[in-house]
């Protein structure tokens, strides 16, 4: 069976130590499936329960204010990353990092099963402030999932397949929402509380199954990194942006980089399409998972060639999405509301971020030590949690003056800075 884990990701990925032994290599074919399986779960797991699609037209079908709707996207977001900076502490100390990503899959299940039980029970503003109140605690679980994986990530894989990792556990994830988009296709157009109610307890289910199969991960086994784990206090954790230029200069362009995540809604928008039904959640759904179950493992292996050169590509492609975009609105404008256009193009930003998002979280694994690992992605992840909540609270403000096509043109602009500034990252 060692061997045939060993042959299957031979078959998988490229770029393995021919100098390890069979015991090494075994250990980390094993490592490999394990964690590409858990991710399975766990990236099906988010789209089922997306805070961009599925909560919020489950809000909207329970009567919640807009407001309290509006909320639900910065703060699954930005709470999952805020925190870190003060939970890299605990996290550092831990021998066993893998069951603090245990307890926070654990976490997350319980929040939307209590979503799924607030949905079954409430309407108008009481759901919508149990909801509010779920998915921060919710974005919590996330947080300790995010710290915990990466430092995993780093001490069971080497570094020339840890891209590949990500990559493929993001076209396994593609694939996955490609049968949740056929699945909505076949219902009708109208919300439906009990489809959306199903789709969470699966999803609740899915974060089970990874909790118990990263449990199997040999953690203490690894070698991949050498050198103590340290607990550095807050205000050392801080003094990393003025000790190590190249973590500022990944920040900085990480932090123009977010314009890939925000880009999605308002392409949506300037489409004009009003129909709300759920078979057109599907086929957004099906142009998702199709961009993630095509590229994820060609930007994988780009990025373990190097990820400073995939996330400037990825981010420029970004720019000429939102370009050619800008044109069309210019000499075709009745072009964006056709039924076909929209959904193209939220596949080639899609493909655009899933290679930003690869490259990145490639980056910053391979650049810190073992030590530093989880203060680097804490830190990191904390400055652009606090930058995602407020350009998310901007963009709103933006929006009630601007059409989006003129935001489109700003966030792809942003994409074009970091692409330039990526040309100063150091090359690990």
């Amino acid at each position: 069976m060692r061997l045939q884990a060993v042959s299957v990701v031979n078959k998988l990925t490229e770029g393995q130590d021919e100098h390890a032994t069979d015991a090494d290599k075994q250990q980390i074919a094993r490592a490999f499936l394990l964690i590409c399986c858990t991710n399975f779960f766990s990236k099906f797991a988010d789209l089922l329960a997306s805070p961009k699609i599925t909560l919020t037209w489950l809000m909207q079908a329970l009567g919640a204010p807009a407001f309290a709707i509006s909320l639900i996207v910065p703060i699954r977001e930005a709470g999952s990353m805020l925190p870190q900076l003060l939970l890299a502490g605990p996290v550092t100390s831990r021998p066993k990092k893998l069951r603090l990503y245990q307890a926070g899959t654990v976490f997350q299940a319980m929040a939307i099963f209590g979503v799924v039980l607030t949905a079954l029970t409430f309407t108008g503003l009481s759901a919508a402030i149990l909801i509010v109140t779920l998915v921060t605690l919710f974005s919590l679980g996330r947080c300790l999932c995010s710290l915990s994986s990466k430092a995993v990530l780093g001490a069971v894989i080497p570094k020339s397949m840890r891209g590949q990792t990500t990559g493929w556990s993001a076209t396994i994830a593609g694939l996955s929402s490609c049968a949740v988009a056929g699945y909505l296709l076949m219902q009708s157009s109208a919300k439906s509380i009990s489809t959306i109610v199903v789709l969470l307890l699966i999803a609740c289910a899915c974060w089970l199954l990874a909790s118990l199969v990263y449990g199997f991960i040999d953690e203490s086994a690894s070698s991949r990194d050498n050198g103590k784990t340290r607990s550095n206090s807050l205000k050392q954790r801080l003094s990393l942006l003025q000790e190590d230029s190249d973590l500022a200069k990944f920040i900085t362009v990480r932090a123009l980089y977010i314009s890939s995540a925000l880009l999605a809604p308002y392409y949506i928008l300037l489409s004009g399409n009003n129909d709300s039904g759920i078979r057109v959640l599907g086929g957004l759904l099906l142009a998702g998972g199709l961009a993630n179950l095509l590229s994820s493992v060609v930007w994988g292996r780009l990025s373990d060639r190097s990820s400073r050169r995939t996330m400037i590509l990825s981010g420029f492609l970004v720019f000429l999405l939102g370009a050619l975009t800008l044109v069309i609105y210019i000499a075709t404008p009745e072009l964006l509301h056709t039924s076909w256009l929209v959904p193209l193009i939220f596949f080639g930003l899609q493909i655009s971020h899933q290679g930003v998002r690869v490259a990145r979280k490639t980056y910053i694994v391979d650049m810190a030590s073992k030590e530093r690992r989880v203060d680097y992605v804490a830190l990191s992840n904390t400055i652009i949690g606090a930058l995602l909540l407020a350009t998310g609270i901007l963009l709103g403000v933006l929006s009630t003056f601007f059409e989006p096509i003129w935001l489109i043109v700003i966030l792809s602009l942003m994409s074009l800075a970091g692409a330039v500034l990526g040309k100063g990252l150091r090359e690990l």
